[in-house]
């Protein structure tokens, strides 16, 4: 059945009122990374770190279930913006667009205001912080780089660990991080575990930055990216890796060999190169980048290796000439682009 059909009279009434926006597909027009200014929180009533402490449908003062829609309890661990609250309403529960909050989890909620209490919905800058189970995203920080991020806005200072060696552990005892202060600052190697207690990541800090190898596993401990940073900054190359365990039928292949992705660096850390390859080892996508004339290229290529398209790009344009090519790499169809982006000049051959 349509969404839009399945969703009752509330809820349209929610979204005419701004509160959110449905979608047939779920399919967010903007990804939230971090967050740069308080401009871009202008929309939200209520900012914070939360833990979910219930998580139910919500029902009328009569009982009666509101459909497609949950009442979450809970407890704030650390307030950015709005009042107090002890619930939330929760959009689109139960649905395709489901957002996935479960009790015992922490989130950094950005929510907006229906009737007597916040309401968070999908396509917001709604993120999980913390799994209730104790695991977080310590390699690429979502949720840990959004907390930071109002915590340096809004002015409110963490507080300061102790110098010396710190072990952090995940709810049963079993040691999640170790790495040592200085200062009060992360200062030389830091080491993060999984669940089972196998090494998850390794990487090395500088005053609190990152600088030298950093390097992140598979829980079957084979090698999952190797990167290098110069304060802070990446720094020559990054190589990701297929997870070889998927296939026992190959045991013979090495998994240094099986690179997913392969990203090159200039100077200043900005990408100027990167491949993404297939598990059988056949490139299957390339951008380059030159970020002084902000120009680039993206190249797709066939399951053979052959390239099928060529895209230049400015500023995250279309921009000149577009290519495709047949499975022998011959050139097919062409057309270029105007000073707005707009596709002009089709040629197709005969």
């Amino acid at each position: 059945m349509n969404l839009i059909r399945r969703i009752p009279l509330l809820l349209m009434l929610l979204a005419l009122a701004g509160v959110f926006t449905p979608a047939l597909s779920c399919r967010c027009s903007v990804f939230y990374e971090g967050v740069d200014s308080l401009q871009q929180l202008d929309e939200y009533e209520f900012v914070a770190h939360v833990r979910i402490t219930g998580d139910a449908p919500l029902k009328t003062p009569d009982g009666r279930l509101v459909e497609s829609t949950g009442l979450l309890k809970i407890e704030i661990i650390e307030r950015f913006k709005g009042k107090p609250a002890t619930e939330l309403t929760e959009m689109l529960k139960n649905t395709s667009c489901d957002m996935g909050f479960d009790e015992g989890e922490e989130w950094i909620v950005f929510a907006k205001t229906s009737g007597d209490r916040p309401a968070v919905a999908p396509c917001q800058r709604n993120v999980i912080y913390k799994e209730r189970n104790g695991v977080s995203d310590l390699q690429y920080r979502r949720g840990i780089r959004e907390l930071n991020d109002l915590r340096r806005l809004y002015g409110h200072k963490p507080t300061k660990p102790a110098d010396g060696l710190s072990k952090t552990y995940y709810p049963e005892n079993k040691l999640q991080v170790e790495e040592t202060y200085s200062n009060g600052m992360r200062t030389g190697e830091r080491k993060v575990y999984f669940l089972n207690g196998k090494l998850m990541g390794r990487e090395h800090y500088l005053n609190d930055t990152l600088n030298g190898p950093s390097e992140w596993y598979y829980p079957s401990g084979q090698l999952s990216t190797r990167q290098y940073f110069q304060k802070g900054k990446n720094h020559n190359v990054s190589i990701s890796y297929h997870d070889t365990t998927w296939n026992s039928r190959n045991p013979g292949i090495k998994p240094s060999t099986l690179i997913w992705y392969h990203v090159v660096y200039d100077p200043q850390g900005r990408e100027i190169l990167s491949r993404e390859f297939s598990r059988a080892g056949v490139i299957v996508r390339e951008n380059i980048n030159d970020p002084e004339t902000r120009l680039s290229t993206t190249i797709f290529y066939s399951d053979s290796g052959s390239m099928t398209s060529m895209q230049h790009y400015r500023d995250g344009q279309p921009y000149g000439n577009y290519q495709e090519y047949d499975r022998e790499g011959n050139p097919t169809k062409s057309w270029d682009y105007d000073a707005n982006g707009k596709q002009i000049n089709l040629h197709i051959p005969k």
